[in-house]
């Protein structure tokens, strides 16, 4: 199906799917490389009609990509649909018991395991400038039309619509060069399970997750001068600065550090995030050349890409505030004291607001692994179970008790530490809050599709804004069943749910065309966020195939809210 899919649009199956992470290729950027390549005019002299259709192809082709990475990016995947006789189905398979204790440390063997896959991930730095201005922005995408226009032309046979298997990695080496909310987007999609995206394709999103290419030594040097006003900044701030990142993502990269206690005197082992130059700044004009793209028409109207874009425009805006971000941390940190089991499971890294900015932030540093990363183990599947269960727990308490989310799924924000089994949790920029009266309708919903109550399920639908009431029925039913899927995990409090028999990922994907299609409204602004980490939540679970009392963690929160 994926293959045809991709013969489709005129894409080789690979390059059809990680061309879905590149949203930022548009007729806009095409005008702006003019400047610089005068051979990408469309009448130039200097190319003939072959190699104008090859590039123009591939820019069309590229387009096509982005209605795939809007329903990533919106959780569009918790939007699916299930059977009318999912309830006796599931009823019908064998679980497993999960363990609800915590359970022992890995064996030694198995922490070294994943502890080597960690330090196989941080390989040697490679540097490259980060490209502050639009004009060098622009440059770069249009050295990239070029190159993947010359792949078509030598790469394909005469009347093959397929670009080459090498085009794949040079957008890939864009997105890491380029950084900002260009590769933010790709990174969302490195959490799609292998029915969204194929394994092979897997490894190159892991790529954008966990490092891009880091700025350079001068230019790190001068960001950090200018944010501390002070060229010794070294010395006087830090008793150790390693200048090698231990990791570089979207908007910025990370550096171990050390300082000194302020209550004990003692070198105390930090990480320092130092965002990007000109990432904060480059934003509007990212998205806007998003918005470009719809004058393609090649979105379907139901993406409502203006509401999505608006909606995501914001949010990087203020992950690009590392003083918020650092508010958000302490916060956060507030509210997992108040629960005496998440405490005993979740870490959060103390903030040193000293030395901290605006660009700069400087937490306690924390060991672990991702969180994905667990997968690999052979057996261990009551760590596995524990893990799955204490992150559902954690994301229906941020929801439902906090309205206090932490919404980017990304794996690399959850450290699992083999030696403890506790889970560090880092980087905020995405933490965000919901109001009560938002989160009483959604907890109805959920309620409601718990009990597989379909009546409720459309009237709070209405009542939240996912409906206007008159939907033709394909599309209230494509609507009533997706919920009920989504309220599959929580159907039963005695029976714990095992997400390795019931693949909600592959099966939530048959019910988004039909929504896309027909729907007559945007989903309400918070679900876009909201539906992200509640998905990664559910694909962690698949993932690690664990056994979940999801049922009975769902039901004890909604007693204690609705008993009040």
């Amino acid at each position: 199906m994926r293959d045809s899919k991709s013969k489709e649009v005129g894409l080789h199956p690979q390059l059809f799917t990680v061309l879905q992470t590149d949203h930022l290729f548009s007729y806009q950027f095409i005008s702006e490389s003019s400047l610089f390549f005068p051979c990408l005019w469309l009448g130039a002299p200097t190319l003939n009609e072959m190699t104008v259709n090859a590039i123009t192809g591939s820019i069309g082709n590229v387009a096509r990509g982005v209605a795939k990475v809007v329903s990533a990016v919106t959780g569009a995947s918790c939007s699916g649909g299930v059977s009318s006789n999912v309830s006796a189905f599931a009823s019908a398979v064998q679980r497993r018991t999960p363990t609800a204790k915590k359970p022992s440390p890995l064996p030694r063997e198995l922490q070294t395991h994943l502890n080597g896959s960690n330090r196989a991930k941080m390989r040697t730095a490679v540097y490259r400038t980060v490209p502050s201005t639009r004009a060098a922005r622009a440059a770069g995408f249009g050295t990239l039309f070029l190159r993947l226009g010359w792949d078509k032309l030598v790469g394909s046979e005469a009347g093959d619509k397929m670009l080459p298997v090498n085009s794949h990695m040079r957008i890939v080496e864009t997105l890491c060069r380029m950084r900002g909310a260009v590769m933010k987007l790709g990174q969302m999609l490195s959490i799609q399970d292998d029915n969204t995206i194929p394994s092979n394709i897997t490894s190159l999103f892991e790529r954008l997750r966990d490092s891009a290419y880091a700025m350079p030594p001068k230019q790190l040097e001068q960001t950090l001068t200018k944010e501390y006003n002070d060229k010794n900044w070294r010395q006087e701030l830090f008793k150790e600065f390693i200048t090698e990142p231990i990791a570089a993502a979207s908007i910025g990269q990370v550096h171990r550090a050390a300082v000194s206690d302020q209550d004990t005197g003692e070198k105390v082992a930090v990480a320092v995030k130092v965002q990007y130059p000109g990432v904060a700044q480059s934003i509007d004009s990212d998205v806007a050349n998003l918005r470009m793209l719809m004058s393609l028409n090649i979105l379907p109207p139901g993406m409502f890409v203006d509401n999505i874009l608006d909606e995501l425009q914001q949010e990087l805006k203020t992950e690009c505030s590392y003083s918020k971000e650092a508010e958000k941390q302490l916060r956060y940190a507030e509210l997992l004291q108040q629960s005496p089991e998440l405490k005993e499971v979740f870490v959060v890294p103390k903030v040193y607001k000293s030395l901290s900015t605006d660009r700069v932030l400087v937490t306690q540093m924390l060991s672990g692994v991702s969180i994905d990363k667990l997968a690999s183990l052979v057996g261990m599947q009551d760590v596995k179970d524990y893990v799955a269960r204490s992150m559902l727990h954690l994301t229906l308490t941020e929801l439902f008790q906090w309205r206090f989310m932490q919404t980017d799924p990304n794996y690399s924000n959850f450290l699992f530490c083999p030696q403890t089994n506790k889970i560090g949790l880092i980087d905020f920029g995405a933490a965000r809050e919901y109001n009560q009266e938002f989160v009483k309708d959604y907890l109805d919903v959920v309620a409601a599709a718990a009990r597989r109550d379909r009546q409720t399920v459309i009237e709070k639908s209405i009542k939240l804004g996912f409906l206007k009431g008159n939907e033709m029925k394909e599309m209230l039913d494509a609507h009533a069943e997706s919920v009920l899927l989504l309220g599959l995990p929580f159907n039963n409090r005695d029976v714990p749910f095992d997400f390795s028999k019931e693949n909600l990922p592959s099966r939530i994907q048959g019910y988004v065309p039909t929504i896309v299609r027909l729907r007559l409204c945007p989903p309400p602004t918070p679900i876009y966020s909201l539906h992200r980490r509640l998905s990664g939540a559910i694909l962690l679970s698949t993932k690690l195939k664990a056994t979940v009392p999801s049922g009975e963690l769902f039901w004890n929160i909604y007693d204690e809210l609705t008993s009040v």
